[in-house]
């Protein structure tokens, strides 16, 4: 769900709103929220009604299993109404081998598209370990090709996604200079349905240094890799082919120093 699609039409001009409600709160275990908005019909565009329902039970300690429902309506128009339901978890403890976080959380949802019947659903999980030594998790993502929210968007469909990442960072005891010294190796796969390879990335932050005055150093070496799914036109006259690889590699070092210092 992405409010910023309510008041905006195909073009991404602004629709004049009639009415909108909302309601957020909770109801013994229940977080709940609801919202209806209806915009104003135009001689530019038709005039629709937009309802999103989000209700969220929580259990245990910091676990929760919710369901979300958005439906778009276009109102005076011959168009079927957009309808999209999905459910989410978190499976979550503060005690994992005593102290340590670990959570565990996944999502489907079902986006159908009036226009392209099937293969609309998306789904996913993750194991994340949040701490401080060691921070770590691993998310599988799947957006069939038709997948498309009415009432949000899509970054990329037709796609299998893993996003494996580690990251240790200890804090030197009783050292006068340095707080925290981290190193890190983030990477992203990407795969069509066809289970090609369309894109690999990769992110090793060498170093990442975080001093006891505030201030901040971080180097990253990010090799990326992509194959064009579509043609690609990024100047007139230039059109980089369908099915073309283009491979790079970026080095970054930046330094932040404390806000409170005067410069």
């Amino acid at each position: 769900f992405f409010s910023r699609r309510i008041g905006l039409d195909e073009n991404r001009l602004p629709q004049r709103i009639d009415y909108g409600l909302k309601l957020n709160g909770q109801a013994g275990l229940f977080d709940l929220g609801l919202m209806q908005v209806r915009t104003a019909t135009t001689a530019a565009a038709a005039g629709e009604d937009f309802t999103v329902f989000r209700p969220k039970r929580r259990f245990m300690r910091q676990s929760y299993a919710g369901m979300i429902y958005t439906r778009r309506a276009t109102r005076a128009s011959s168009l079927e109404d957009r309808h999209t339901v999905g459910a989410d978890f978190e499976l979550a403890t503060t005690r994992f081998r005593g102290s340590d976080n670990l959570q565990f959380s996944g999502f489907a949802v079902k986006a159908p598209n009036p226009m392209k019947k099937g293969r609309d659903a998306a789904y996913g999980l993750r194991l994340n370990y949040p701490n401080d030594l060691w921070n770590a998790r691993m998310s599988y993502r799947r957006i069939q090709e038709n997948h498309d929210p009415a009432v949000g968007f899509v970054e990329r469909t037709d796609v299998h996604r893993i996003n494996p990442v580690v990251r240790f960072a200890p804090r030197p005891e009783n050292n006068q200079w340095i707080r925290q010294i981290g190193t890190e190796a983030w990477s992203e796969w990407l795969w069509d349905g066809r289970r090609e390879v369309v894109g690999r990335a990769f992110r090793f932050t060498v170093l990442d240094l975080n001093l006891q005055s505030g201030d901040t150093m971080n180097i990253q070496i990010s090799p990326t890799y992509e194959k064009l799914e579509r043609d690609f036109g990024n100047a007139p006259g230039i059109t980089l082919p369908v099915g073309s690889e283009h491979q790079y590699t970026r080095y970054s070092l930046s330094v932040n120093t404390n806000n409170r210092r005067i410069v």
